[in-house]
């Protein structure tokens, strides 16, 4: 009986976050997709209510306006307003290449979401599974990732939507009422996002490495936040934290990095060596994107894995919030 009620209540964050960042730095092969996961859903709940509501001002403001349908106007009149055919036909070309481009990336996303998880918890033969087989399952399990995010990322963006409506009222006749509906709004958005970034992670690793469907899926999501939402809300500002140290490892070793390529820089500069000059500004950029890309993949991997240990844990039973556990000690309950 004791031995059970030690593992139990045995460490969760301490075995979940060292375990994460091991395996995401461990298995750097799984950067690449997840970097393309990414661009469609990043892991982190905190950073993307804080993106979002960063974007509230300017989004409440152009919310009812014309501009997207002007960008479209813009496009169809490049089109009809060629001076001859050909031309035209360029232009539609553009235009079909450009969506289908963007389509493109975006299943590409979808099947990397699926393969990143396999890559993380999948087994072929007792080991985890290699680049080509982790995508392979990307593949098939193509058309339930793509319906749970259109179920996950659609819920959230209703939610931005009703929380912008009163922002953009607000922004064109001010009033007491609505100030206090846009906070309420502001409240149940961040609630919402935590829900279903949740179950979006719960469901993706039901669906790829259980074979659920997506209403199962989701059904089962749903029952893991409602049991473990304390959990949950710790986790959301733990991956929060780890991202933003991860960001500033990154910057501090890009900074490292390029101290001697700025001080050679600087030398061309003051020697009026145009071509060297030119030469380290292009070390410089290149070696930026190429560390803070890394900084991210690494970041992006760890959400994943961290989901991922955070789903077994919770399946297994007895994962308790920190926060629960530190109230039952102060209040001396041993059970």
């Amino acid at each position: 009986m004791i031995r059970k009620n030690k593992k139990q209540h045995r460490p969760l964050y301490r075995e979940i976050v060292p375990a994460a960042i091991k395996g995401a730095w461990r298995h750097r092969w799984l950067w690449p997709i997840a970097l393309l996961a990414g661009l469609i859903q990043t892991g982190g709940i905190v950073d993307a209510v804080l993106l979002s509501l960063r974007r509230i001002r300017l989004e409440s403001v152009t919310l009812f306006d014309a501009s997207w349908a002007d960008s479209l106007n813009a496009v169809w009149g490049r089109i009809v307003g060629a001076p001859d055919w050909i031309e035209a036909i360029l232009q539609a070309q553009n235009l079909v290449v450009g969506i289908t481009v963007v389509f493109a990336i975006i299943i590409l996303s979808f099947i990397c979401q699926g393969a990143l998880v396999y890559g993380i918890g999948g087994s072929i033969h007792g080991k985890l599974p290699g680049f080509r087989e982790s995508l392979h399952v990307g593949a098939k399990n193509l058309g339930r990732v793509l319906a749970l995010n259109l179920v996950t990322l659609g819920l959230t963006w209703l939610a931005r939507f009703l929380m912008l409506v009163p922002l953009a009222v607000f922004a064109e006749e001010p009033s007491a009422p609505l100030a206090l509906a846009s906070i309420g709004m502001s409240v149940l958005y961040i609630l919402a996002v935590l829900s279903l970034t949740a179950i979006h992670f719960f469901s993706l690793n039901a669906i790829i490495l259980q074979d659920a469907h997506v209403t199962p899926a989701l059904e089962r999501a749903a029952i893991l936040l409602r049991e473990s939402w304390l959990t949950i809300i710790e986790i959301a500002l733990i991956l929060f934290g780890v991202g933003m140290l991860t960001l500033g490892l990154g910057l501090g070793l890009f900074f490292a990095m390029a101290f001697p390529v700025f001080l050679l820089q600087l030398g061309a500069a003051l020697l009026n060596m145009e071509t060297l000059f030119i030469f380290t500004n292009f070390i410089i950029t290149l070696l930026f994107f190429v560390v803070m890309l890394s900084a991210g993949a690494f970041n992006l991997s760890f959400q994943y894995r961290a989901w991922n240990l955070l789903f077994v844990r919770l399946g297994e039973g007895g994962a308790v919030a920190k926060m629960h556990r530190m109230l039952r000690n102060w209040l001396g309950i041993r059970a």
